[in-house]
């Protein structure tokens, strides 16, 4: 006889937890968002540039293609290049891009006289086809002051055409910075390389958002100034945020999203583009912390139902072979493993269809189906296996509770998403049914890594926020 109250019971705390889950998500976003925005304007009141590479980490400071010319000084943030090697610097500027407009200089400090010569490369976007050029510019004393604006070459990425490319207006955005030394004749030794704010706090503008992007103020913004667009409006998806702060500052690069009454816990600092936003461990903890939880939470449910395992099946140990062509118990007729495609594929293919129907796929969409098949077989293994099977299925001895339960740490684990995880929740535990009843993972894998491309190609990242997780969801 079914247990209604034990049911009622565990698929009511599975509701709670979901939801609760989607207040912390959509609160430690909010979090996340305000951090930034209070950093960067803590950067322009007191006109600190976060464009500043001071070497404290090398690693950090240095990126990594380019560290083989250069040596931190002991007991010193400095590097050093010997004399006669030509060195080259990329600097770091962690997926940010600067706006032309509030940077008109390039200062280059160090401890010796500067000698030769230095030429700076940028491009305007990673995905450019054109390379910008300076000239060489002759290096003197101990600081040396470079005006950018100036004309740049503009070289195509085949050098089939050349362009000019006046600072700060065509070339709005800069996402890399080259620095091409010629110094033969002494080693070179550098302190920090920054490029300071052209203008005061004074030149911030205010605008109001809304969660479609939309801007609410009668004027519009200007590439030339600081704009803030600060959020009055409650979204109902961590996503949302994330997705308003990268349109507003791929529209106005350097532009910061807000979010009005938002109380921080975290202490605010000033910001280093290249180093992470201080105080961020502090929201990341709070987020695996809560995973945990939730995690120990259900394991407490599981075992107010535990029962004894019944080891009537047999043997248990598994091997890859059993696992994807057997399954966990003896080999089945052939009508039950067609039975299982059918389960499984039918619907899937109803969901494919459902979603072809809102957005047709092109040629790019399953350009990564071998690839993510294969990482699918190991979620599958884990949610599946590991979970469904041996943790809740052992204990339970209820298909459909240890779905559910297993679903719920599958999507527990896809925060701070919370479309991932609603998606996960009702596809997992789909896919963790079919296991315990049929024990065959190609189907899974199949449905797995076509649903899951599928999903990615339709949902936009206004709900998705680019299929990110955990702390990444936030970088």
């Amino acid at each position: 006889m079914i247990n209604i109250r034990k049911y009622f019971y565990s698929f009511t705390v599975v509701f709670v937890l979901l939801t609760f889950a989607w207040f912390v998500a959509l609160e430690l976003t909010k979090q996340r968002i305000q951090l930034e925005a209070e950093n960067k304007i803590n950067n322009f009141k007191s006109q600190q540039t976060p464009f500043i590479w001071n070497f404290e980490s090398f690693t950090g400071d240095v990126v990594e293609p380019y560290q083989k010319y250069w040596q931190q000084l002991d007991s010193s943030h400095y590097i050093k290049a010997n004399k006669g090697q030509n060195p080259q610097l990329s600097l770091n500027f962690s997926s940010e891009v600067i706006n032309t407009s509030h940077h008109s200089i390039l200062q280059i400090d160090s401890t010796n006289l500067l000698q030769g010569t230095v030429k700076i490369q940028f491009k305007t976007e990673l995905d450019d086809d054109y390379f910008y050029y300076s000239s060489d510019i002759k290096l003197a004393g101990k600081q040396q002051v470079i005006d950018l604006q100036q004309s740049w070459q503009g070289i195509s990425d085949k050098n089939s055409h050349t362009v000019k490319a006046p600072w700060g207006t065509s070339a709005q955005k800069v996402s890399s910075l080259v620095l091409y030394f010629n110094n033969p004749d002494t080693d070179l030794v550098i302190e920090s390389i920054s490029m300071p704010y052209a203008f005061e706090y004074r030149n911030i503008e205010i605008h109001e958002i809304n969660c479609l992007g939309e801007i609410q103020t009668e004027y519009s913004p200007s590439l030339l100034q600081v704009n803030i667009f600060v959020l009055q409006a409650a979204c109902w998806l961590p996503s949302t945020y994330m997705w308003l702060k990268q349109q507003v500052q791929q529209n106005y690069p350097e532009s910061i999203l807000s979010i009005a009454q938002v109380g921080l816990w975290p202490q605010t600092y000033v910001h280093k583009v290249n180093k992470s936003y201080t105080n961020i461990l502090l929201i990341n903890t709070a987020l695996y912390v809560f995973i945990v939880l939730v995690i120990l939470a259900v394991t407490v449910l599981t075992g107010q139902y535990s029962t004894k395992v019944d080891k009537s099946e047999g043997d248990q140990r598994w091997t890859i072979k059993r696992l994807l062509l057997i399954g966990g118990k003896k080999a089945i007729s052939p009508y039950h493993v067609l039975l299982n495609y059918a389960f499984v594929l039918t619907p899937s293919f109803i969901i494919f269809t459902y979603l072809a129907f809102l957005k047709f796929p092109d040629s790019t969409t399953f350009k990564l189906l071998p690839m993510y098949f294969v990482w699918a077989l190991f979620q599958q293994f884990i949610l599946a296996y590991v979970l469904a099977e041996k943790i809740f299925f052992s204990h339970l001895h209820n298909r459909l509770l240890s779905s559910v339960l297993a679903a719920l740490v599958f999507a527990i684990i896809h925060m701070p998403s919370v479309t991932l995880m609603l998606a996960t929740f009702v596809a997992g535990s789909f896919w963790a049914y079919s296991w315990l009843l049929f024990k065959r993972f190609i189907p899974l894998a199949i449905s797995h890594a076509v649903l899951a491309l599928m999903f990615y190609y339709v949902v936009s990242d206004g709900f998705l926020y680019s299929a990110k997780v955990l702390h990444w969801f936030w970088t």
